[in-house]
């Protein structure tokens, strides 16, 4: 449906039929273009380029109005459009001025508001006091609602919103260390990269979504990929009790290895809040 919506609003406004409604429907498309693909963060560059572009454009085309050689331009000479003037708000011809002007302010407004709002909440890149989301150079892996249990499993949810499309971050090595900085478990590229497929839940399992995934040392996420670890590696060294061990502080901190520098997450592993591993990066 989506495909022919597009189709028929393209062929009318290249052929000038119903010039302004097609215009209108052309608006809408490129406002749910953004609702449909804007959880993909920089994923979605290319997308909001055209939407922002689609929106202007279409906006213009329905102030204008089909031209001279529109099939709009056959319909208008017609008795029955000089009968009903509502007619030329659906196909073309002449508006009162005040209309065109008001119409022409309004529009301008929404595609400002449309293009700055919507490259702010899906890149975070006009009003941010932290980095862009969108990063062509390094990646960025948030995490979130990581926990260490009872019996060592450590869990954790990751997101890699920001760094280049065509690449991937590779994690190569996770090491988890207690507040005192002594490391309690490690993983190496071969222990991740067996990782069974359970460990591993895409939140968007679409084919053409970015995933992350086990390769032959460690594991990849591409950007835009959102993934809910369930068992991601079990480390020995955390199955302690409270009782067992007092005064020990069990929160944890990741880090990964991207072959050049170690860089560890910002927050504990026991809060939910979001932290980073940040400067993974892309190793193909």
């Amino acid at each position: 449906m989506w495909t022919l919506a597009e189709l028929a609003v393209g062929l009318a406004q290249i052929f000038g039929l119903a010039t302004r409604l097609a215009a209108l429907v052309c608006i809408g498309l490129n406002v749910s273009l953004m609702l449909i693909f804007g959880w993909m963060g920089s994923t979605c560059l290319d997308e909001w380029t055209m939407a922002v572009s689609g929106l202007a454009m279409s906006s213009a085309i329905f102030l204008a109005g089909g031209g001279t050689w529109s099939l709009d331009n056959l319909i208008g000479r017609s008795g029955w459009a000089q009968r009903n003037a509502w007619s030329a708000w659906i196909f073309s011809g002449p508006l009162p001025e005040g209309s065109v002007r008001a119409a022409a302010l309004f529009l301008a407004a929404v595609a400002v508001v449309f293009t700055v709002g919507s490259y702010q909440i899906l890149f975070g890149a006009v009003v941010s006091p932290q980095h862009a989301r969108v990063d062509f150079h390094r990646h960025d892996i948030a995490l979130s609602k990581a926990t260490v249990a009872a019996d060592g499993a450590v869990t954790f949810d990751a997101y890699v919103d920001a760094g280049p499309d065509t690449g991937a971050a590779y994690i190569i090595a996770v090491r988890l260390v207690d507040a005192s900085g002594a490391t309690v478990g490690e993983w190496d590229g071969k222990t991740l990269a067996a990782l069974p497929s359970t460990a591993i839940r895409n939140v968007y399992p679409y084919v053409w979504a970015s995933k992350f995934k086990t390769e032959k040392i460690g594991f990849s996420g591409q950007t835009g990929a959102r993934d809910a670890h369930a068992a991601a590696a079990r480390c020995d060294g955390c199955r302690r009790t409270p009782r067992a061990h007092p005064g020990v502080d069990r929160r944890g901190y990741v880090e990964s290895r991207d072959g050049r520098q170690v860089v560890r997450s910002r927050r504990p592993l026991s809060q939910p809040a979001r932290s980073a591993m940040r400067n993974a990066r892309a190793l193909a």
